[in-house]
């Protein structure tokens, strides 16, 4: 097991390590840190399903490594430490580069980090396996756009 994640561990309560292996969160570090060590390019060539998708634009693909970084910092799975700065589609690109694709969402607006914005709790299935995973993305938005 990663060393980093491991480090995690030490420091989480006995609650979200729970959470942490109810949503495969070992499985997703790891497959984070290996995107992150290899690359877009030699990810995809060593990936089942050749993710992340190559249709996905510059941008998208920032996204995916934001992402990942965020998952090495042990967000998502957890609604008190979402991921954030990703956006929807980012955070469907970031699933999908793991294998889930969504199956149910709920959203609530919340205030975080003094700005107003939307968490969404996104249940995903992982398309080989089946299990079910659910995680969360914060998007802030102006409430003064509105």
């Amino acid at each position: 097991m990663n060393k980093s994640y491991l480090k995690h561990l030490d420091n989480w309560s006995e609650e979200v390590k729970n959470a942490a292996f109810k949503n495969r969160f070992s499985y997703i570090f790891e497959k984070a840190s290996l995107f992150l060590k290899f690359g877009k390019e030699k990810y995809r060539k060593l990936d089942f399903f050749n993710e992340p998708n190559e249709l996905l634009s510059d941008e998208q693909i920032e996204l995916v490594i934001q992402g990942c970084k965020q998952v090495l910092d042990g967000r998502g799975f957890i609604s008190e430490k979402p991921f954030e700065n990703l956006g929807v589609t980012g955070f469907y690109a970031l699933m999908r580069l793991f294998h889930f694709e969504p199956i149910s969402r709920k959203s609530k607006i919340i205030q975080l980090k003094d700005s107003n914005g939307v968490l969404d709790e996104i249940t995903f299935k992982h398309i080989i396996e089946a299990t079910e995973v659910t995680y969360f993305n914060y998007c802030s938005y102006n409430l003064n756009k509105f």
